[in-house]
């Protein structure tokens, strides 16, 4: 809020205290009151961190239809008071975009579950391009990299990080190379 609006709710404040009731007046009073502490506040981050990804993912989706999603940077932007605050640059299909990250998260796993994607090329700046046949390709691969990790592959049957059981959007940020923690 500007220093005008401050004084414009204050004139009429005062204008409340002379013209109504007091019941009237006590409602009118909460009401600026909470109108005052629900306008967010200008923060300034104590630190901000950016991580420069360059990602580029190109498939088709089940139909077909060609997609392209680069993610260049994210920006993470911590408060002293308050949740922080994730940023994501990049662009889908050529469209410039920054949004926020739980937005930009849900766009990519709508894209999924409406499409479905297959002829996955994930490229990533200095390494030669990733490509899967489909996402249960995708989810085969990284498995076998938990397993190779793990190095005691008996037990890994009834491990609990089964790919039918991973959640989609921890599943798409593993897929565009976006780190889904904040």
């Amino acid at each position: 809020m500007t220093e005008s609006h401050i004084e414009n709710l204050g004139a009429l404040l005062e204008l409340g205290e002379k013209s109504l009731n007091e019941g009237d007046y006590v409602k009118l009073a909460n009401f600026l009151k909470g109108l005052r502490d629900s306008q967010s506040r200008n923060q300034t981050p104590h630190h901000t961190d950016i991580d420069i990804i360059e990602t580029t993912v190109e498939f088709q989706t089940l139909l077909g239809a060609p997609m392209r999603v680069c993610i260049h940077k994210e920006q993470i932007e911590h408060f002293h008071n308050g949740p922080s605050r994730k940023t994501v640059w990049g662009s889908i299909n050529g469209n410039e975009l920054e949004m926020p990250f739980k937005v930009f998260l849900n766009k990519l796993t709508m894209i999924y579950d409406i499409y479905g994607m297959k002829n996955i090329k994930k490229s990533v700046p200095y390494c030669e391009p990733m490509v899967y046949k489909n996402v249960g390709d995708y989810k085969r691969n990284i498995q076998q990299h938990q397993k190779d990790g793990r190095g005691t592959p008996d037990d890994d049957e009834d491990s609990d990080d089964a790919p039918d059981d991973w959640c989609e959007s921890w599943l798409v940020g593993r897929i565009f190379g976006i780190n889904n923690t904040l």
